[in-house]
């Protein structure tokens, strides 16, 4: 998992903690350069940074007026320097990151902008994002055309008139369009992964059982209990198996090799 949880439990919108159901995500940059977590997320859990200007969002009000502003998530780098998602709003809960019913219908992520000119922290921060968009969709099922940005709500009718992150993605040469395609090719790389792990797993289970099932036959013919290596020694000398290939390594077919070898034993 990508996503950090650390609420802010001083801002408005987890305060009200008006619940809400959720359509999709929206994505939204600040339009500031600053692309620095403890800008917008506090308090400090010793990985963010401290604000020492005080004007981060956890907070009522801010510069003396209450505070309107909330989003689910922020990614922006830390103060060692690592790019991270921070999920700082329950998606449940509604946030005031569009100005429009956006704000009731999406979960909303901030990306932290950097320069317009620092590619090293972009392509780390749309990674990221990629990736946290990624597992938002698995968590609710969702499809990549649930997924829109500040402009495109306007252009919907569900957000106010801003321009993000077009103008920011743009200084790198990137796209919602390609942000969609990104999160796509991230999905379908974690259900791949999943589904490997599960099998291996799966594949661990059945060694771990074939294990003790050889032990078994071997004490039962010889009355002994030995090593696993002495075990399979005298397998091969007695003609159940040829090599030791499988078992002194991490093959994948290792589970086949018993399967083998039981055959020849009934």
């Amino acid at each position: 998992m990508t996503i950090k949880t650390h609420y802010m439990k001083n801002n408005p919108c987890y305060i009200n903690a008006r619940v809400t159901d959720k359509q999709g995500i929206m994505l939204h940059t600040t339009g500031a350069t600053n692309k620095f977590l403890s800008r917008y997320v506090a308090p400090d859990d010793g990985t963010i940074g401290k604000n020492k200007y005080n004007n981060d969002w956890n907070r009522t009000t801010l510069n003396g007026e209450p505070l309107g502003l909330a989003v689910h998530g922020f990614i922006g780098e830390s103060k060692m320097g690592d790019v991270l998602a921070y999920n700082v709003i329950p998606y449940e809960y509604e946030t005031w990151n569009c100005g429009g019913s956006g704000n009731q219908t999406h979960i909303s992520w901030e990306i932290c902008e950097g320069n317009p000119t620092d590619k090293v922290y972009f392509d780390k921060a749309w990674n990221v994002a990629v990736t946290a968009f990624a597992e938002i969709c698995i968590q609710y099922g969702w499809g990549i055309n649930r997924i829109t940005s500040h402009v495109e709500g306007y252009k919907r009718g569900i957000a106010s008139n801003h321009g993000d992150p077009n103008i920011y993605f743009s200084h790198f040469g990137k796209t919602m369009r390609d942000f969609r395609l990104a999160v796509k090719d991230k999905i379908n790389t974690i259900k791949k992964d999943a589904e490997k792990a599960h099998e291996q797993s799966l594949g661990e289970i059945g060694s771990e059982i074939c294990h003790h099932m050889l032990l078994s036959f071997y004490t039962s013919k010889t009355g002994k209990n030995d090593t696993i290596e002495n075990v399979c020694k005298w397998l091969m000398t007695n003609g159940y198996i040829s090599n030791v290939e499988y078992w002194v390594s991490d093959n994948p077919k290792r589970f086949d090799w018993y399967m083998n070898i039981f055959s020849k034993m009934i």
